[in-house]
């Protein structure tokens, strides 16, 4: 059964709302961001990898900022494009905050600051795009966008410099040329999923995922589409032009990557394997009994059952 057409008038209305919310929720969350970060900037947090959850902040900030010969030094961006993608836009922001600050060193901290808050908050109007083509109305769909971009993980992993925000904008940008359906642009969808595989080689997965879905839904509405030719085609060359990023990062880059790119998927078919491993012998009835009914013991009743 067919996929009906969007109203014109309906989707007259959602464009309107988009372009004025959209541009509201943009810059409220971009100097939300941006203030995380100029608070985080001189703290052991900024400055140290691993004070929270992990976090690479000083080996991703150095990467992104030291000049060219040694970009990557630090080990972001290893199995990937990334330093490919966001290294120019942060040599174009460190010359504009570079007439704004007489410290080289504070200038190239702005720099990256404002491409996570860009991302960040491109990441939180996307959503309020996907979830107002779904059918939510303005509202609950701010609320929900907002309660995403005040969450604690987009936060930290925003204000300080991360990875996982940029993979989770090509993601959200995927999912909402997706709910735009035949209002979208040709390109919306392939661009946002170029970008999340040149963010992360791990991003193939819920790109194929994703593929599928719209595949589907295309073969759908469209009796002439076949659905696996396309998928296996799209996926084939979205993978081909990922491996060519990683080696032209590393071409440019040249302490990017140490590892080879067909070591770089030798390895992650391993991890996969192993991850499948693990999974199969996995009690997760047992687990699930663990989290949910594990009664966990009163406080003071040793105490109370010695007396």
């Amino acid at each position: 059964m067919p996929v009906p057409e969007t109203d014109p008038k309906l989707a007259s209305k959602l464009h309107h709302r988009w372009r004025g919310m959209g541009a509201l929720l943009l810059t409220a969350f971009y100097n939300f961001f941006f203030a995380g970060h100029l608070e985080l900037m001189k703290t052991t947090v900024y400055m140290k990898d691993g004070v929270v959850m992990g976090a690479d902040a000083a080996a991703v900030q150095a990467d992104l900022a030291l000049p060219r010969v040694d970009a990557g030094s630090k080990g972001t961006g290893a199995a990937s494009s990334f330093l490919l993608v966001h290294r120019i836009p942060v040599a174009v922001f460190e010359v504009g905050w570079t007439s704004f600050s007489k410290d080289a060193n504070e200038a190239k901290k702005m720099a990256v600051g404002t491409l996570q808050g860009l991302a960040g908050a491109l990441m939180v109007v996307f959503l309020y795009h996907l979830l107002l083509w779904s059918g939510l109305s303005t509202w609950n769909a701010v609320m929900f966008a907002a309660i995403l971009g005040f969450s604690t993980t987009a936060t930290v992993f925003t204000a300080v410099p991360q990875v996982q925000i940029f993979s989770m904008l090509g993601l959200t940008g995927m999912l909402t040329a997706m709910a735009r359906g035949k209002r979208a642009q040709w390109w919306e969808f392939s661009a946002a999923a170029l970008y999340a595989v040149l963010c992360s080689h791990w991003n193939l997965i819920p790109v194929a995922i994703l593929a599928v879905s719209r595949a589907v839904w295309r073969w759908r509405t469209t009796d002439s589409f076949k659905p696996v030719p396309a998928v296996i085609g799209s996926m084939g060359l979205l993978t081909l032009v990922a491996v060519g990023g990683m080696m032209l990062q590393t071409w440019i880059y040249p302490k990017s990557s140490q590892i080879d790119v067909f070591e770089v998927a030798k390895s992650s078919m391993t991890t996969l394997h192993q991850a499948k491993e693990r999974a199969a012998v996995t009690p997760w009835v047992s687990r699930l009994q663990d989290v949910f009914f594990h009664e966990h013991p009163r406080p003071f009743a040793h105490d109370a059952g010695s007396k």
